[in-house]
């Protein structure tokens, strides 16, 4: 009698249940080996989600098998990149195929105080039209990013931030509506997001915000159910910008929830809304 892949996926997900990264991979190539029917359930898990580090280069097995076997790069559904890499030819042309399946994608970077990331859209802009699957976006690490890089992901419904900044958008008053020549012309149709996640706490992180709230903003938020802001800081007039936006989306959204970073001081440390 044989198990069902659905029942046989269940049974390795859970399997790799509380292992840390380099366990589930070694779990996980184990059980490829058993037989034809448990490498077929094994290989989706082992592939499913791929990161490529500038420091650390722990995925270089998995990255080699990728090389070797083509037929898996499907497989890959969260790429995780350093940023950095991005402007390595070998790395960009190997990713350049990968990117057509990965429906989460997320790019970091560890060099923000020494070293700027303005270059990051020209080297998206690159990898087009490799982004047309992907519903998930995280920045993570960046300074000084044009927002000129949203316009790349079209089918985009979730965008998490972190601990990053963006140029001219620096300062609280930086995006007004009397400003539309910092910003380019929005793509048509403009992706519906239906979350948001700011993390961090860097000045005047939280500015982004005024994008959000500008009409040349590149997503749809008419139908944001979800915003969440964790470490949520008051410098460059943090928590009136966040008003802002709570003003506006408030009516649609279903799910808030606020942490100031400064919550030993604050009156409220967590702020949680969900609509009935």
């Amino acid at each position: 009698m044989r198990v069902p892949f659905d029942v046989l996926f269940v049974i390795l997900e859970r399997g790799c249940t509380d292992l840390d990264p380099p366990a589930i991979s070694s779990f996980l190539r184990s059980c490829s080996l058993v037989c034809q029917e448990l490498r077929s359930v094994s290989q989706p898990l082992l592939f499913s989600e791929f990161t490529r580090h500038k420091a650390y280069y722990s995925s270089d097995l998995l990255l080699e098998t990728l090389r070797d076997h083509p037929h898996l790069i499907p497989l890959v559904k969260c790429l995780w990149i350093d940023k950095h890499l991005l402007s390595v030819p070998s790395e960009v042309e190997f990713l350049s195929t990968i990117l057509p399946y990965v429906q989460q994608l997320a790019l970091f970077s560890n060099l923000t105080r020494v070293r700027r990331n303005s270059t990051v859209d020209v080297e998206i802009r690159a990898l087009e039209p490799s982004f047309n699957n992907v519903t998930f976006l995280c920045l993570s690490g960046m300074v000084e990013v044009s927002v000129d890089v949203f316009n790349h992901f079209r089918a985009l419904q979730s965008l998490c931030i972190r601990k990053c900044t963006f140029k001219s958008w620096s300062t609280a008053t930086a995006a007004t509506n009397d400003t539309p020549g910092l910003l380019p012309i929005p793509p048509s149709p403009r992706p519906r997001l239906t979350e948001i996640t700011l993390e961090g706490s860097l000045p005047g992180e939280l500015a982004i915000i005024n994008w959000f709230l500008h009409p040349r903003c590149a997503f749809d938020l008419s139908r944001l159910k979800r915003f969440l802001g964790n470490d949520v800081s008051n410098q460059h007039n943090g928590y009136a910008l966040v008003e802002r936006f709570m003003e506006r989306y408030a009516p649609i959204l279903e799910d808030v929830l606020l942490c100031p970073a400064d919550y030993s001081t604050s009156n409220a440390c967590f702020i949680r809304h969900t609509s009935s």
